[in-house]
């Protein structure tokens, strides 16, 4: 951004110093905010905002609380009332999901996310009385980090042997209850409006053997995943790791904690691992971060670093319009499938379930429940 300036209470004009095409999509993530000159972060005093409640305290790792904005801006169009409904909001860390179901069967809550998939799947085929399950479409995604830099996938050949290696639906039903859908090399499925066409990638376990045998491992090789405790990606790696060894590539997993487990992603100290992240809402938003170069020790975990990449996020950044943009992607998807920093695995299904007193649930934008259209805000309790 070269300036910003107010124009009057409620408009503020962006002078960018390039075009800039995601600009718009990054003003509307849950992470780009307005907030008051001056404010200093807190993790128990967090800034003012024009959300639909009000933060009220929080015990760290517990419990947080939040009321009724009474002043909130936005009217519901059905009822001509003003949003929200709700009095207050108490949330309550529950790290198991097996437990939080049972929370929520009891009635000792009203609502629960990310409820165990088998826990979901069971729940599609013979509902609960009184409970709500909600499966949405897969959102987000799983891929394998792959370190550029270390032995043994800085040979390219390695890290394709194990894209040739990995079976997606089968780690799909394995991991996740076959509760998700497998990627083509790209974070996006094919109903995307930001998906680009490309060839499959194959799942072909004698051209994994060939190609570990042209690298110099023609008696397979050992390798350790790099994980943190979050049992979706745990789960995808253990599909992995048993299918990875049927081609001679012997796994084994070492999991530590969340916070040693990024400054080892940042520093490059590990090797392989599965991770992921949140909904993207546009190309640049899903590829700059993780392979430009200038990210290496950010965002960049391969530690991937290629000139000619560089250029064309660049310019993916910088081309305005979609139809021109699609032809530097369709280039950026084609690199990443032949040299692989990444492989894409798939998107999983995040169910959400709730009592059945609690109305006005809505997934919001990505079919995620916290992006804009989804939240609290239209949620009202019959009873």
């Amino acid at each position: 951004m070269d300036s910003i300036k107010p124009i009057d209470k409620y408009h503020i004009k962006v002078t960018l110093k390039e075009p800039f095409a995601p600009f718009l999509t990054c003003l509307t993530i849950q992470s780009c905010p307005i907030i008051p000159a001056g404010w200093e972060p807190s993790g128990t005093k967090p800034a003012p905002g024009t959300g639909p409640f009000v933060f009220k305290s929080i015990l760290p790792n517990e419990t947080t609380e939040y009321t009724r904005f009474d002043q909130y801006w936005e009217i519901d169009e059905e009822t001509g009332m003003r949003l929200p409904y709700l009095d207050s909001m108490y949330v309550k860390k529950i790290t198991e999901g097996t437990v939080r179901w049972v929370a929520l069967r009891t009635g000792d809550l009203d609502y629960i996310q990310d409820i165990p998939r088998n826990i979901l799947l069971e729940e599609m085929k013979k509902p609960t009385p009184g409970v709500v399950a909600v499966t949405p479409q897969p959102v987000g995604c799983i891929w394998i980090y792959f370190n550029v830099t270390k032995p043994p996938f800085d040979k390219q050949k390695v890290r394709q042997a194990v894209a040739y290696g990995v079976n997606k639906e089968e780690a799909v039903k394995a991991a996740w209850w076959g509760l998700g859908e497998v990627t083509n090399n790209q974070p996006f499925l094919n109903r995307s409006r930001m998906y680009i066409p490309v060839a499959e990638q194959e799942y072909n376990p004698e051209k994994a053997k060939q190609l570990l045998a042209e690298a110099g491992f023609p008696n397979g090789l050992d390798i350790e995943f790099l994980q943190f405790s979050y049992p979706s990606w745990i789960a995808v790696a253990e599909a992995v790791i048993g299918q990875l060894k049927k081609v001679g590539i012997r796994g084994t997993m070492k999991v530590i904690d969340r916070a040693p487990h990024m400054k080892a992603k940042r520093e490059g100290d590990f090797m392989i691992m599965v991770d992921g992240d949140s909904e993207r809402m546009d190309p640049d938003d899903a590829y700059y971060m993780r392979l430009h170069s200038g990210e290496i020790g950010l965002n960049n975990f391969s530690r991937y670093s290629n000139k000619k990449m560089d250029r064309l996020l660049e310019k993916g950044r910088t081309t305005w319009e979609w139809k021109d943009r699609v032809a530097v992607y369709q280039e950026i998807v084609g690199m990443i499938k032949e040299e692989l920093p990444i492989f894409y695995v798939a998107k999983s299904v995040i169910g959400v379930a709730y009592r059945d007193y609690v109305k006005g649930h809505e997934a919001g934008a990505g079919t995620w429940f916290l992006y804009y259209g989804g939240g609290m805000k239209k949620v009202w309790y019959d009873k």
